[in-house]
Formats: C-alpha cells, sequence, structure tokens
C-alpha cells in the first residue's frame, strides 16, 4: 500500500469565552495498492456485475449454481479514496448548582462529514461504499461531575443511506 495523504485543520480557541474550542479538520486520502475487505454483499454484487475480481471469493454448487459459501477476505484493490470533514465542539465549565461543592459540566458535539468513500478494482467500475453509509455522523455528549460522582449522556444522529440490492453505477 501506498498512499497520498493531504490534510488541513484548524483550532479556534476564543479567549472571550473561556473552556470552548473549536476544531476542524479537512482531510483526503488517495491509497494505491490499497488492501481491503470486502462485505458479504460487495463481494456478490461485484461478482454478478462482472468484476472478476470477487468472483474467486463466491463458491457455488457445480450443479445448481447456488451460492454455497462467500469468502471474505483481505484483497488488493488497485485505488481507494477516502475524503472528509471532521469537526468537534466542546465547552466546559465550573458550576455552583450546590453550594459549595466541587462542579463541573461539559458539553462535546463532534461531526463527521463524509464526501467520497471509494474502491477501483482493476478491470470494474468506481464502487462508491458512501452510497450505502450515511455520509453525516454527529455525536454529542453531557457530562456532569459532582466530586467524584459523574453523569453522562450521549446521542447519535446518522443521516439517511440509501440500501438497495439492485444497484449499479
Amino acid at each position: 500500500e501506498e498512499a497520498d495523504t493531504v490534510t488541513v485543520g484548524i483550532v479556534y480557541q476564543p479567549s472571550w469565552l473561556e473552556g470552548f474550542s473549536l476544531s476542524a479538520d479537512w482531510y483526503e486520502i488517495d491509497l494505491h495498492d490499497a488492501l481491503f475487505q470486502p462485505g458479504f454483499q460487495v463481494i456478490v454484487d461485484g461478482c454478478f456485475a462482472g468484476d472478476q475480481t470477487y468472483c474467486p471469493y463466491v463458491v457455488r454448487d457445480p450443479a445448481t449454481r447456488q451460492i454455497l459459501r462467500i469468502d471474505s477476505v483481505f484483497i488488493n484493490a488497485s485505488n481507494q479514496i477516502l475524503e472528509g470533514v471532521d469537526a468537534e465542539m466542546r465547552y466546559a465549565r465550573d458550576v455552583d448548582f450546590f453550594d459549595g461543592a466541587n462542579e463541573n459540566l461539559s458539553w462535546r458535539l463532534f461531526m463527521t462529514q463524509v464526501y467520497e468513500n471509494s474502491i477501483q478494482n482493476p478491470n470494474a467500475p468506481r464502487d462508491y461504499f458512501d452510497r450505502e453509509q450515511p455520509d453525516l455522523r454527529i455525536t454529542t455528549n453531557l457530562t456532569y461531575g459532582i466530586g467524584p460522582f459523574r453523569a453522562f449522556i450521549q446521542g447519535r444522529w446518522l443521516n439517511g443511506s440509501l440500501l438497495n440490492r439492485l444497484w449499479t453505477t
């Protein structure tokens, strides 16, 4: 494997809002001669579409041609591209809900936006995994601490994705 990787990031911590920080990173990873482990459906779909890279991993009954087994192993791909943005926002501060207690409150938000997640096998069209996976993921959490006690709540949101057994490019 050999990769060309480009990343650019920023961090913002304003002096006027103590305990707040915002960071964002853009990345693009272009991997050549990549090793990857395709899922079972990717293998079957690829073989059905004529990609001979996948067909040796679909074991069929010689008489009925029914699939008996699918081997999901690491294989070489010509090229894999992953591009996106990761961002984090955080705010933490001491609070005083109970008089004189050592208390703190923090909030964090994580966001990942994937612009491209694709793989190209020899003699096959580019396969865009991001069509089957959510391209936007957001996780947020709130933590309250008082002395040695901590309470934590977290939420996660994934935008819609397309699952289509008949998908073609």
